[in-house]
This record gives structure tokens, C-alpha cells and sequence, in this order.
């Protein structure tokens, strides 16, 4: 006797002769008719990559910084010493820093990822009358930070300096 066709679905097709299902997401047709074009997926998928890509780069302004797609990363001043090869990296906070910001004035004064070697240090310059942090450091008014990197390791925390408010430290040996 033959056997009923069709018999789980009901589309004509016997069991044996169905291939599995495979769900291939949402077809191209019904993305059309919801208006959004395959020209525009692709647009999107490249311009989130390029935004991804762009947030990993980065640049090397004395081995410093990842750039910010809305305020410039800024160079310090460096300073090297001729016996120990070491490094100074010197940021300084003007005057007037914290009015600015808290007009919306949107600033980096210290670069969001900042990378050493030990026997570098780092200098921040606090002109201003506002105390600033920058990780695990808080710059006092009118006062000069001055570290000098001792160990390998990397710091993460706040960072008043930066529009995103936080920071990495990176050091490293060599």
C-alpha cells in the first residue's frame, strides 16, 4: 500500500523525499518589502566594521593614546633622559579646565589609553582649581603629579581628563 503523502506537513511531499529544514533568516524579498534594500545591509555591516576597526587602531604619539572619534587625543610633552633612556610624559591642566567642561566643552587633556615602560614617568600638571583624577591618582589644584612607573601592569579607572571619563595605564617592561 502506498504510503500517504504528505503525512506530517500536509504539502503533497512524502517524509522520505522532504530535505531538513534550514533556517536561513529573514529572506532578502520580506527585508525588501519592509523597505530596507540589500545595498543598505551591506552599508551597514561596513560601516559597523569600520567603526569597530576604528576603535582599535591606534596611534603613537610617544607610545600613547587610542584616538576619540569626537575630541583629538593629546600629545604630552616628552622628555628623555640621556643616561637611562627613561621617559617624562608631561600633561598639563590650564586654567579655566573645569569651567570648560562643565559648559559642555567637550576636551581631552589626557589620552584614554596611555602606555609606558617602567622607568618612565608620568607628570600632570594641575593649573587649574579643581582637583582631576586620572585612574588611581587624583592631581590636586595648583599641584604637579609626578609617578614613576616601577613595575609592569595595567590601571583602569576614572579619568576627569577625558570626555569618555575613563583611562587604561599600560606599562610595560620593555
Amino acid at each position: 500500500m502506498p504510503s500517504k503523502a504528505g503525512s506530517a506537513l500536509g504539502d503533497g511531499f512524502p517524509d522520505s523525499q522532504r530535505s531538513p529544514k534550514i533556517d536561513k533568516g529573514i529572506p532578502l524579498s520580506r527585508l525588501r518589502r519592509r523597505g530596507i534594500r540589500k545595498g543598505s545591509v551591506l552599508a551597514a555591516f561596513l560601516l559597523a566594521a569600520l567603526l569597530m576597526a576604528a576603535g582599535c587602531s591606534s596611534r603613537d604619539p610617544g607610545r600613547n593614546s587610542t584616538p576619540s572619534a569626537s575630541v583629538a587625543e593629546p600629545t604630552p610633552e616628552v622628555m628623555v633622559d640621556r643616561e637611562s633612556g627613561s621617559k617624562t610624559y608631561r600633561f598639563v591642566v590650564p586654567e579655566g579646565t573645569a569651567e570648560r567642561m562643565a559648559r559642555g566643552e567637550a576636551q581631552a587633556l589626557f589620552p584614554r589609553r596611555f602606555e609606558a615602560r617602567v622607568g618612565d614617568t608620568l607628570e600632570i600638571v594641575n593649573q587649574d582649581d579643581v582637583s582631576q583624577t586620572v585612574g588611581p591618582y587624583v592631581v590636586l589644584p595648583k599641584e604637579t603629579l609626578r609617578q614613576t612607573f616601577t613595575a609592569p601592569g595595567q590601571l583602569i579607572g576614572e579619568c576627569t581628563l577625558h570626555p569618555e571619563g575613563q583611562v587604561t595605564i599600560v606599562v610595560s617592561q620593555y
